[in-house]
C-alpha cells in the first residue's frame, strides 16, 4: 500500500483482529462475533486492494490478475456471509447452511477462474 494512512489502518485492523482472536481463545462465547469481525476486516482489505487497483495502470488487464479474482471470490463469500452469521444465533436449525456451502463453491470458482485466466509470471534467475 502506498498511502501511509491505509497502511496504518491495515496494521491496526490486523492487530485488533489478533487481540480479539486471542480473547476468543479464553472466552468461546465471543466466537460468533469473531466470525462477523473477520468478514468485515477481510471485506475492507479487499476494498483497499480494489481501490489501489483502480488507481493503477494494472486496471487495463484486470482479467489476467490472479489477486483480482481472489479478491472477487473473497468479497462474494465474506460480504454475503456477514448477514448470515450475524443472524445465526436466531436460527432454529441448520437448514440454511446450504447457503454457506453455495458461497464457498462460488468463492472457489472465482479463484479457479483466476488461476486459469491469469497471466503466468516467469522469473528467470541469471
Amino acid at each position: 500500500m502506498k498511502n501511509k494512512k491505509w497502511r496504518v489502518l491495515f496494521i491496526g485492523l490486523t492487530v485488533s483482529f489478533l487481540l480479539f482472536w486471542i480473547s476468543v481463545y479464553f472466552n468461546s462465547k465471543l466466537f460468533h462475533y469473531l466470525i462477523i469481525f473477520e468478514g468485515v476486516i477481510i471485506s475492507l482489505y479487499v476494498f483497499l486492494y480494489l481501490k489501489e487497483l483502480l488507481l493503477s495502470n494494472k486496471i487495463l488487464n484486470y482479467k489476467k490478475l490472479l489477486p483480482f479474482w481472489i479478491s472477487v471470490g473473497f468479497s462474494v463469500f465474506y460480504l454475503s456471509s456477514i448477514p448470515f452469521f450475524a443472524f445465526l444465533k436466531y436460527m432454529k436449525g441448520r437448514e440454511l447452511f446450504y447457503i454457506v456451502s453455495i458461497l464457498i463453491i462460488l468463492m472457489n470458482l472465482f479463484i479457479v477462474t483466476g488461476l486459469i485466466w491469469s497471466k503466468k509470471e516467469v522469473n528467470i534467475i541469471k
